[in-house]
């Protein structure tokens, strides 16, 4: 496959592509093709969906979640209550979009505001983000951001972590999750 592409007001992005094309695996290459384009050879298809969770204040949580594809680039930011596990000011910052209709979607994660990231948040996300009226790549970065904080709240609340903790990564840490998590996977035999 190859892509071209311009500089018609994503000039950063498209260099950064470029970049990225060719440092993260060779997945691809890059080439200057005249002063205002570039030609990437993309080998297959990468869609990258990255997500951080950090501390806030003393019961809030900052999300910031990515999803970056030949098609997409996009972020998704909002805080999380923690004592409600309640999602607060939820906004989607298209970078770069396939079709000018995409950028519809982002009014309907607005809706997000004050769910609960709690048992049948899967449902209630699909609904109000994705089908026909929405964007099942918005919707794809809701659930991964959703089970990151999941996975934070978790640690930190059933297994004993602090932020400490999990920004040192002690292994040993692990050890307070193992009753909850006992048959979950390989890491978490049942005894």
């Amino acid at each position: 496959m190859v892509l071209k592409y311009g500089f018609d007001g994503f000039s950063s992005h498209w260099w950064g592509l470029g970049a990225i094309l060719y440092i993260q695996g060779n997945i691809g290459t890059c080439r200057q093709d005249g002063a205002a384009s570039m030609i990437c050879e993309v080998k297959g298809y990468r869609r990258t969906l990255s997500v951080t969770v950090s501390p806030a204040g003393k019961d809030l949580l900052s999300v910031h979640g990515e999803l970056r594809d030949p098609d997409h680039e996009f972020d998704l930011e909002f805080m999380l209550l923690i004592p409600e596990r309640r999602i607060i000011g939820p906004k989607v910052t298209f970078h770069h979009e396939p079709y000018p209709v995409c950028s519809a979607a982002i009014a309907r994660v607005k809706d997000l505001d004050g769910v609960q990231i709690i048992y049948g948040f899967s449902s209630k996300a699909a609904l109000m983000v994705g089908g026909p009226k929405g964007c099942t790549h918005v919707l794809e970065l809701v659930m991964q951001c959703a089970r990151t904080v999941s996975t934070v709240l978790f640690g930190t609340t059933k297994g004993g972590r602090t932020w400490k903790d999990i920004e040192e990564r002690h292994p040993s840490e692990h050890k307070n999750l193992e009753p909850h998590l006992a048959g979950t996977c390989v890491g978490f035999p049942r005894s």
